[in-house]
């Protein structure tokens, strides 16, 4: 299905000239045209992390190219920045026309709460709202909560813990013992993982025994104490998933330092799929990793930008197939946006407003 999407949008893209350098003739001219310049502002988490850097360079060469002004605000991973930095902006003279966010450590709905207040835009992406938040959908509880993006991360869990367990299945002895390395319990997209974890090893009944679930925090340096501790009260533990790439990443090395052959008596699965791991996949040493969802923010920025031009009138909940790294999305440029190459796209091949017309988004999930 993505194949054949992508071959009818890709038809109908080249009357565009397919090139990014082809659209720099126009692009100058309509930016000026336009007699205000939309303002967005989008948080992120902390631009420290691989993921949220990703996110944050898509999204500015995404808004660069539409012409949009794009204020980006680092949350330092501090819950009380949100609504601390919104109330300073929302009392400034440059009320932006929407705001791009995550529901980090689940501040999202006093967020929606405050534009709603003030009539702004907003957009959500990447963690969503648990279902005890009881926020509901897009368009339902706040009228100008226009969109949000998510990924289908308990599918692609099950997925990718399937392709871990039929991997040791092959080489090593039953019963398989897993330890599983997750991020923040806090966060929806964690537990939508872990969801997918479990979907898939009670598949496999007695062939596999999850030893413990670690929590990392997404960070590094726990991820090492939890591997160091996990090989030592679990020294016959060779599978361990991991709810990020740079998790998986710490784990390896971990790993290697003591003594294991990631690849070859251990092996690793991790999220994101970010340009980081490529070396490592090249070496054997990280199975799979299903990701490309740091686009989110980018496409979340086109959304918006169609919206606020006369596109997409109603509040749309959408969702983003994550990718495994070992195949194709189909999307035009799909190389620069595995590499991270942001600079090289040309965004308004993805925009309604110059490109698509009436045809839906080709980064959604069909």
């Amino acid at each position: 299905m993505l194949k054949v999407t992508a071959l009818l949008w890709l038809l109908l893209s080249t009357s565009l000239l397919f090139s990014k350098g082809a659209y720099a003739i126009n692009k100058s001219t309509e930016q000026h045209k336009d007699a205000h310049k939309l303002s967005f502002v989008l948080m992120v988490n902390n631009n420290d992390s691989q993921f949220w850097l990703l996110s944050q360079n898509a999204a500015l060469a995404a808004a660069k190219d539409l012409g949009v002004e794009l204020q980006v605000i680092n949350l330092k991973n501090n819950p009380l920045r949100p609504m601390r930095v919104l109330s300073t902006l929302l009392a400034s003279n440059r009320v932006p026309d929407a705001v791009i966010f995550s529901n980090f450590k689940n501040t999202g709905d006093d967020i929606l709460k405050r534009l709603e207040q003030y009539k702004i835009k907003s957009f959500v992406f990447d963690n969503g709202f648990a279902p005890e938040q009881r926020v509901g959908e897009p368009g339902k509880q706040f009228n100008y909560w226009q969109g949000q993006l998510l990924s289908y991360n308990q599918e692609a869990s099950k997925r990718l813990t399937k392709e871990l367990i039929e991997t040791g299945l092959k080489v090593l002895p039953t019963p398989l013992r897993i330890v599983a390395l997750e991020g923040a319990p806090s966060a929806y997209v964690n537990r939508e993982r872990l969801l997918g974890f479990y979907d898939a090893v009670n598949d496999y009944g007695k062939q596999v025994v999850v030893e413990q679930v670690f929590t990392t925090h997404w960070r590094r340096k726990d991820t090492r104490n939890a591997v160091l501790a996990a090989k030592q009260r679990y020294p016959n533990a060779q599978l361990f998933w991991a709810a990020s790439d740079e998790i998986a990443i710490s784990a390896i090395d971990t790993l290697v330092e003591l003594g294991e052959e990631p690849g070859l008596d251990t092996f690793v699965v991790g999220f994101d799929r970010l340009p980081l791991i490529e070396k490592r996949l090249q070496k054997g040493q990280i199975l799979n990793s299903y990701g490309g969802h740091y686009m989110s923010a980018a496409w979340a920025v086109i959304y918006m930008f169609d919206h606020l031009n006369g596109f997409n009138p109603e509040p749309r909940s959408m969702r983003l197939p994550l990718i495994g790294a070992h195949e194709t999305s189909g999307l035009i440029f799909d190389s620069q946006i595995r590499e991270g190459h942001f600079s090289d796209i040309n965004f308004k091949i993805y925009s309604k407003k110059y490109g698509l017309s009436h045809q839906d988004y080709p980064f959604l999930a069909p």
